[in-house]
């Protein structure tokens, strides 16, 4: 993301830190981040499968969008062939992994979805509804399939079962 200027660090920071779909990202316009809310969220008006819905605007994302340059009204990303209208889809996700190739990170936009599914699964002491929640799934099983658990918690948590020898005292 620190290498990334402009509307390629937004769209990252969006996909990362909001868990937004690169179809949920070409579509935003300036009036659907409501920053300044009590409750901070992004408004999604034609999410998968034709739902819209919200998604969480932490304070660290607000912050790293103020830097992107993103325009004040209209589209944030708007089409730059003389067109009317936002990015496709496509060219997010291109753009956005166009950057990420050049820099030889093998990884996608959609990658960046994946790491905010596993952040938002730990950040809720593994609370999966909650994760299938922030990512607006319909199935906790599409949940299951975007998060990673590691060697090192599966030890951890069968480090917290109670041994043995507690259970026959």
């Amino acid at each position: 993301v620190a290498t990334a200027g402009g509307p390629v660090r937004a769209m990252l920071l969006l996909a990362s830190f909001a868990g937004l779909r690169a179809g949920e990202i070409a579509p935003l316009r300036a009036e659907d981040v409501w920053d300044h809310a009590p409750e901070p969220v992004i408004f999604i008006r034609d999410g998968k499968g034709g739902h819209g819905g919200t998604a969480p605007l932490p304070p660290d994302l607000i912050a790293g969008l103020a830097g992107c340059g993103l325009p004040r009204r209209g589209w944030l990303f708007p089409r730059r062939d003389g067109q009317p209208g936002p990015l496709k889809a496509w060219s997010v996700s291109h753009k956005v992994n166009a950057h990420l190739h050049e820099l030889g990170i093998p990884d996608t936009l959609h990658s960046c979805r994946h790491r905010f599914g596993t952040q938002m699964l730990r950040a809720s002491g593994g609370n999966l509804r909650v994760t299938q929640v922030g990512m607006r799934h319909a199935s906790m099983a599409s949940t299951q399939r975007y998060t990673f658990v590691g060697n090192d918690e599966v030890a951890e948590a069968a480090a917290g079962i109670p041994s043995l020898s507690l259970l026959s005292a």
